[in-house]
Formats: C-alpha cells, structure tokens, sequence
C-alpha cells in the first residue's frame, strides 16, 4: 500500500506536519485479533437463538451478565475503577460494556480485556465462564457487521489512521515513551510548570503523553488535541494524521488572548522541527512494512 508524507515547512508559528496511510472514506477494517483475523474467531456459526441486536442483548443479559456480576461486580462497580455502570440495571452494564472498546475488543475475542486480563486482584475466569463470553462475542460481531462503537470500522476511516499511527509508534526503538519528542513536549515549560507535571498518567492535565495506547485514547476523548494532532481528510479522501503546529502555538496563548484558560506556553522552534523529524520516521517504519497492525483496543 502507497503511503504518503506531505510536510510543510517548519517554521516557529506554523506548520502542517502529516503522516498517510491512506485509508480512504471507503476502507478501514476491525482491528485484528493477535495480529490474525478480524472480529469473527474462524469457523465461527452465529447462535441463531440470539440473532439480531435485539438477540445478543438478550444473549448478554442471560448469559454474560452473571459472569460479570459473580466475578468482576465486586471491584468495578462504583468506586474508582468503575467498568460496569449500575450493577443493578442489566442496560446500564450492557451500554457500558459496548460502548468500551477495551472491553469489547471490537468484537475480537483475543483483544477484549474481559479475557485478556487474567488473574489480577480478582481471580481468572474459568473455562466456561471464558467461553461465553467468546460467544457473546461472536454473536455481537456477527449481529452488527463487525462495527464496535469505538473501534475502527469502514465507517471510521480516520480512527482507523490514528490507530495505525499509534502502532507504527511501538516499533522497537521508536516507541513514544522513549522518543525524544515526547521528552521535549513534557520538559516544555509553561506558567504552571512543566507540561508533564500535568499531561502524564494520574496527573490532572486528562492528555496521556506517556505511551502509544495513551496517545490514542487522548485522540479519541480530547477535542483540544484533535485540532492540533489528529487525522484529517485531505483533497484526496485519505485520511492522514496532522500536526497543526499553528493550533499548538495558538493554544500556548489563550490567556493572552482571552480565548480560554489553559496555561501560557511558548513552543520552542526546535520542538517543531524535531515533530517534524519524527512524524517522517514514523512513516518510513510504515511504508518498510514492520509495523504491527492496530491492536491497542
């Protein structure tokens, strides 16, 4: 697959910097399972008794429900780790699950946290309990085409664009959490201290900086963010992911200009240049191919 990197000039003030892997308004897919096939374990035959969307919430309600409620209720409903919603309403759980994609692992089983977590605090799910939930699973992936709320689909190019971008970003070597970049935006200094004293996990900034998975689930939750990194849809109908060094420069002076409340920054020249430089490595480890599909949900 062609890939495309179109950089406009680094300057202090302004840029575009955008990285391709041109998935169009027509393409995109699930996220695979391990690496193998999307959503559907193979050889899977849907369980005609929960056919339909209304069949798998049924399928949810009798048969994954207690499941959740004998083994996981106790530590995720309520409190600060709260999964599940309201114990007590089987909707609540059910919208909750779906509309998690780390839970529902886009309908593919090997990714789902529900099966992938093991022995924590709590105990592994048995054999059986972990067969249900496969096959509610299934069920699910079958009863809506495969599209997860959350999760990229021929419907969600763009966070489909995001997603590969993130992947790209685990290569051995040039993971985000060891990149020089992501050192320099957290050292950057604002009127309130570093912005990594606030933009780290458990800070109170809400943007994760501190990995790869991180960074996209700030591109899905973090309106501010998409206007600065995300992915855009360019002349062509490719989705590419864009830093708009502009926006960032602008978002450093939104007291002075009375536009918002965020603390004042000023954004080093050599900050954009160096973003500019990672983005363009970022791209050659996808167009050289050694980059892992999206599994990060």
């Amino acid at each position: 697959m062609s890939k495309q990197l179109v950089l406009v000039a680094v300057v202090l003030g302004g840029c575009n910097l955008y990285f391709g892997n041109n998935h169009g308004s027509g393409g995109g897919g699930g996220i695979p399972a391990g690496g193998g096939s999307v959503g559907v374990d193979a050889g899977f035959t849907a369980d005609a008794a929960y056919n339909g969307p209304d069949g798998v919430f049924q399928e949810f309600v009798q048969q994954v429900y207690p499941v959740l409620a004998t083994d996981c209720f106790g530590c995720h409903v309520g409190g600060s780790v709260n999964l599940f919603g309201s114990a007590a309403d089987p909707n609540d759980v059910y919208t909750a699950v779906v509309d998690n994609p780390q839970l529902t692992g886009c309908w593919a089983p090997g990714n789902s946290t529900l099966l992938t977590k093991g022995a924590h605090e709590g105990p592994p799910l048995s054999q059986t309990e972990q067969s249900v939930i496969i096959e509610w699973l299934n069920d699910e992936s079958v009863a809506t085409g495969g599209i997860a709320p959350g999760c990229a689909s021929p419907t969600n190019p763009a966070l489909l664009a995001e997603e590969q971008f993130a992947a790209c970003e685990t290569v051995s070597g040039n993971d985000i959490t060891s990149s020089g970049v992501v050192a320099e935006f957290n050292n950057m200094q604002s009127s309130e201290g570093t912005c990594g004293s606030c933009h780290t996990p458990g800070a109170p900034g809400g943007l994760n900086l501190g990995s790869a998975a991180g960074m996209l689930s700030a591109w899905e939750t973090q309106p501010g963010l998409e206007a600065v990194f995300g992915a855009q849809e360019n002349a062509a109908g490719t989705f590419v992911i864009v830093f708009d060094s502009a926006a960032f420069v602008t978002k450093g002076l939104e007291q002075q200009n009375g536009t918002g409340t965020h603390p004042s920054f000023t954004v080093p020249a050599q900050l954009l240049a160096d973003m500019a430089t990672y983005i363009a490595d970022i791209d050659t480890l996808e167009n050289e191919g050694v980059c892992p599909p999206p599994a990060f949900y």
